[in-house]
């Protein structure tokens, strides 16, 4: 008899990095011959003939309404139909569910000075992350507190946010570490490279080119990464992503190009990745640059770092190096940094995510049968 799982996400395969986890996860769990059901506002067109799809509301209201909100709709949705596994990656029903996915956490952001300000227009927004920060607090004390049957199997996407969990919240009942799958490794070859930088750019000259995929977000430390370009002499930086056309750039040694479609070819301009996010409890975007070969500068508050610089994938932005060294070493470095890559994907990929994902789910759909 073919075991069940229901996965229980707003968007499975569309809208962001948690979309494409739950999406994988789907994926892992049809290889392994599972029957798959999913609660989900918005399913990828590929997995909509492979699974039972069962239609989430989500209001179209204020991110705090739609927030506090969801608890309702995503137990409605999830009905009574009993499955062997229940997985969601919403911190609202952590306290129901068999495995709980664990991506963010908005308090341990928040003791890092990441929200939004309360000044200025931005106060609108901080209002609304302080209402869902004090809901996501009531929530995860709870699911910190929960001991016997009734506590989930909770799976940290970085060993930093399993010690940010620990540290504000308590000591899980029981918790492991399931790392975002890393893509399969596919470096571009040298004349696509020469052809991308062509494309991207074909004002760096010899400059080293660095690419920055933070857009107008904060957090992810866009005037750090502004101002450490603007002082240097051997970098061009592409920047990008989110909104990236609403910052105005330095004209000397910085090309904006708004968001990044073609990520393909955006990394084959690159001579590395800089990530300078001031909270990043892993940073999946590392991992898909090293799936095409190219290393990362990053700040140590981005927890990719931990698991990329061992492998020689990944180097550390301290508060003393310029990005000039830095982007140097990288060029200098590119063919070994290039097969540390490769150990990234190799050991992060999505073969060993699935075999932990599904070996997880046995586990616990065998504990969860012993108790009933």
């Amino acid at each position: 008899m073919q075991p069940t799982s229901l996965q229980i996400f707003e968007s499975i395969g569309r809208h962001g990095a948690i979309s494409e986890v739950a999406a994988t996860n789907v994926r892992a769990l049809l290889e392994a011959n599972w029957r798959v059901s999913v609660v989900a506002a918005d399913l990828c067109e590929a997995l909509r003939p492979h699974v039972e799809w069962i239609p989430l509301h989500v209001p179209k209201k204020l991110f705090a309404y739609k927030w506090l909100s969801a608890r309702h709709f995503l137990l409605k949705a999830r009905g009574k139909t009993a499955f062997d596994v229940v997985h969601a990656h919403q911190p609202q029903i952590s306290d129901s569910v068999d495995v709980f996915q664990c991506h963010y956490l908005t308090r341990a952001a928040a003791q890092s000075g990441s929200l939004p300000s309360w000044k200025g227009r931005q106060g609108f927004s901080r209002a609304q992350e302080e209402i869902v920060l004090r809901a996501e607090d009531r929530f995860y004390r709870r699911l910190s507190s929960l001991r016997g049957p009734r506590a989930p199997q909770i799976l940290f996407n970085s060993p930093f946010t399993q010690q940010n969990f620990v540290s504000i919240y308590g000591e899980p009942q029981s918790s492991e570490i399931l790392l975002c799958a890393a893509p399969d490794f596919a470096p571009p070859t040298p004349a696509q490279r020469a052809q991308a930088r062509q494309k991207w750019a074909p004002e760096a000259a010899g400059k080293i080119v660095l690419g920055f995929m933070g857009g107008n977000i904060e957090r992810k430390g866009y005037k750090r990464v502004l101002d450490a370009a603007a002082r240097c002499e051997n970098v061009f930086l592409l920047f990008g992503g989110p909104y990236a056309d609403q910052i105005e750039t330095p004209q000397r040694s910085v090309k904006n190009v708004g968001f990044i479609e073609d990520k393909a070819s955006f990394f084959a301009a690159c001579d590395a990745l800089v990530m300078a996010s001031e909270f990043e409890p892993l940073g999946v975007i590392a991992f898909e640059a090293a799936s095409f070969g190219v290393p990362t500068i990053a700040l140590a508050s981005v927890g990719a770092l931990e698991m990329m610089r061992p492998e020689n994938a990944a180097l550390e932005w301290g508060p003393h190096d310029s990005l000039d060294a830095l982007g140097a070493k990288c060029r200098e470095n590119a063919e070994a940094m290039r097969r540390g890559a490769q150990k990234v994907c190799e050991k992060f990929g999505r073969a060993a995510y699935n075999a932990h994902l599904v070996s997880v789910c046995e586990s616990v759909a065998a504990k969860k049968n012993r108790y009933l």
